[in-house]
């Protein structure tokens, strides 16, 4: 076999640029209910990014045929793939007080091991303020069967984040010295060019200003945000359980 060859993983997938981070804890594990500390983020995928949904959802059914024997367990049958847990979710029926989830399915990924992140360019992220929620990026994540507890689904695990708000922001800037140029190159021969270059730098602060200002209110809106989600993150997943474990109770005395 030749081992330059890259194997395709079914139940690995890489997310649209257009996903969403939201209650984005990828730096430090946090444990719910009790639970073992875990780093996770929900990611928001809009519905017209149906490349994405699709992916998923091939992805979903893999890990359910490759885990098929752990689903089964000790049971006569292997449950169906519609009674069983699944991780993609609907934002406008499971969200619908949160207007961040409109029109959107989700997919909660978590892992145990701290997710890779890096920037548009594969440069590791070290500095914690650049990754946030509510920011946009691609994730890599991966899907897999369990069983634990009488209480069976696919889960999602969290692979890699990859951020693309920085690139715009070096884009647009790229843009605006492109543009200052031009501007010099087009006024030569009788300009002020003292005057020109003092509009420009003033320009470039004010834009540079308004960047400031924005990132400082959606990091605050996001802090708010984010305590007030988790809240009911963690109200909703042990709503979650006890509906599932109840349903494969059912499920197991039919069987």
């Amino acid at each position: 076999m030749n081992k330059n060859v890259k194997i395709n993983n079914p139940m690995k997938v890489i997310t649209g640029p257009d996903t969403r981070w939201s209650y984005a804890n990828v730096w430090e594990p946090k444990s719910i209910n009790g639970g073992t500390p875990k780093y996770s983020v929900s990611l928001i995928i809009p519905k017209s990014d149906t490349k994405t949904i699709a992916k998923i959802e091939a992805a979903i059914e893999a890990a359910y045929k490759e885990g098929e024997a752990k689903l089964k367990g000790n049971g006569k049958s292997v449950p169906a793939l519609s009674v069983i847990r699944t991780p993609l979710r609907d934002g406008d029926m499971d969200r619908p007080d949160d207007p961040a989830y409109a029109n959107a399915y989700f997919v909660n990924a978590n892992a145990t091991s701290a997710p890779g992140i890096v920037d548009a360019d594969r440069n590791p992220i070290l500095t914690r303020s650049e990754v946030y929620s509510g920011m946009y990026g691609r994730a890599s994540i991966s899907f897999y069967a369990f069983n634990s507890s009488s209480n069976k689904g696919i889960a999602c695990g969290l692979n890699n984040l990859v951020t693309v708000s920085l690139l715009v922001v070096r884009q647009v800037l790229s843009l605006i010295s492109h543009l200052m140029k031009m501007t010099i190159s087009l006024i030569n021969g009788g300009g002020n060019y003292e005057m020109l270059q003092t509009i420009l730098v003033v320009v470039l602060l004010a834009i540079w200003l308004l960047f400031s200002v924005v990132s400082l209110i959606t990091a605050i809106q996001n802090l708010i945000n984010d305590h007030k989600r988790e809240i009911r993150e963690q109200e909703s997943a042990k709503r979650d359980l006890e509906y599932h474990e109840a349903r494969m109770k059912v499920y197991e005395k039919t069987n």
